[in-house]
């Protein structure tokens, strides 16, 4: 008798948190901000166990409405690019191509990535939540998920 896993059907599932009711209290309090449309959020940070082989870091934004985004952080210099082509792989099996028909990762695009420093990633946006994975920011790779 064989062991089987169930196949994921969410980004929800890869992550050990419960994004939907996590503990908010167990984060920094950062303060209060406001977005380009005038709402204003608060912003929390903790620093995590290693999250899919990639992030160390979180951030969530909760809005008055009790909507959040979170970011999921890593060094870029620390980026395990085995499990970032497997977790793309992973969510574009289940989402299919992103907002500009990227798919699967291959190993030509790491190549890029090692030496330009920087990705582009992917954005699926006709997701709930929606989901962006990506290295822009300096020396981070970042997860954000909006819409939890």
């Amino acid at each position: 008798m064989g062991f089987f896993s169930k196949k994921k059907t969410s980004i929800l599932e890869f992550l050990s948190a419960d994004l939907k009711s996590i503990d908010i209290d167990t984060f920094e309090f950062l303060g209060y901000e406001t977005n380009v449309s005038g709402t204003e959020f608060k912003k929390y940070k903790k620093i995590i166990p290693k999250e899919l082989n990639l992030f160390n870091e979180m951030e969530i934004i909760v809005f008055p409405s009790g909507q959040k985004n979170v970011f999921y952080k890593g060094s870029f210099a620390d980026i395990n690019f085995s499990a970032l082509k497997d977790f793309v792989n992973d969510l574009t099996s289940i989402y299919g191509k992103d907002f500009i028909s990227s798919g699967k990762m291959d190993n030509s695009e790491i190549v890029n990535i090692k030496r330009n420093k920087y990705w582009s990633g992917r954005t699926w946006d006709n997701t709930k939540p929606v989901i962006s994975i990506d290295a822009i920011e300096g020396n981070t790779i970042k997860l954000s998920i909006m819409g939890v």
